[in-house]
């Protein structure tokens, strides 16, 4: 089946892991558009997947990494992704770094 174009309030909500009245204080301040379908309001999903890209930063963490990084020098990659709204990060995302985490312990271990 393919994905939806809408959503109805409640899974906008969930997508976001927000409660409803979050996503209609949403609407109402014209962060985001709702479409009616014979009354019944939708969300475009393209325009939650908007909302999220432009409240989504990369920040360097320069303070750590140092003064090549601030300047774009650096070949190190210390950036982190922000989620302003307070989103959660993907589980896929999560696996990824802890797998990252757990090898960098495992060759500490190996190498001592």
């Amino acid at each position: 089946m393919n994905d939806p174009l809408l959503l109805t309030v409640k899974a906008a909500a969930d997508r976001l892991s927000v409660c409803t009245r979050t996503i209609e204080r949403m609407v109402d301040a014209g962060e985001l558009p709702k479409v009616k379908v014979r009354g019944a309001s939708r969300i475009p999903v393209q325009a939650l997947c908007s909302w999220v890209d432009r409240h989504t930063q990369l920040q360097d963490n320069g303070a750590c990494a140092g003064p090549d990084v601030q300047t774009g020098d650096s070949t190190c990659h210390t950036s982190v992704m922000t989620v302003t709204s307070g989103g959660l990060v993907s589980p896929h995302q999560t696996a990824r770094e802890l797998g990252d985490l757990l090898e960098r312990k495992s060759v500490r271990k190996q190498s001592r």
